[in-house]
């Protein structure tokens, strides 16, 4: 039985074919074909997309070929904030670190942009998967920033392979829904 509010608004999901579970809040959901388009208007697209309803608030997952093993993490993370630091100078907010997770060491660090409405906080975090990196953002309003941060610090750390660790993952996520 869940204990708090805060820990109800939460779900497991799969993605990667079953590979990783993360728990995201309640409120972040499988947009819209349509809804899709209009915010990632290009070709190469992220492989798993969530929303509110209001689109403001964006988790995406991306498994790349680009090889990446765990004692990897914190240079990739660091050189990728370098490169993002260059195209949004001054926009970095969190520098990059690693966080353990259940599937091993996330890498990830966060950076802030204007947005024609509000400015807008990305959290980019990236993990090894099977070799591959696997990257992830969280966007939100800068507005909430604190405590979006810590929601986000909260996703990162509940990844988990279910592929490379089975039994553990079971028994972490034991009792929740998972939806897809």
């Amino acid at each position: 039985m869940r204990e708090n509010k805060e820990e109800m608004d939460w779900e497991t999901i799969l993605c990667f074919e079953e590979r990783i579970k993360v728990c995201i809040p309640g409120e972040l959901a499988i947009p819209s074909e349509q809804t899709v388009k209009k915010k990632f208007p290009y070709d190469r697209r992220p492989e798993e997309i969530y929303m509110d309803s209001e689109g403001k608030r964006i988790l995406t997952f991306s498994l790349l070929e680009t090889s990446l093993g765990e004692k990897q993490v914190h240079s990739a993370v660091r050189e990728i904030q370098r490169m993002t630091g260059h195209l949004y100078p001054e926009s970095i907010r969190q520098q990059a670190a690693v966080l353990r997770t259940a599937g091993g060491a996330a890498g990830w660090f966060s950076f802030i942009t204007g947005g024609l409405e509000e400015d807008c906080v990305h959290i980019l975090f990236l993990m090894s998967l099977s070799g591959k990196m696997m990257l992830g953002s969280y966007h939100f309003p800068a507005q909430n920033a604190k405590e979006e941060k810590e929601k986000g610090r909260k996703l990162i750390k509940s990844i988990s392979i279910c592929q490379e660790n089975q039994e553990e993952t079971v028994k972490s996520y034991a009792g929740r829904g998972i939806r897809r």
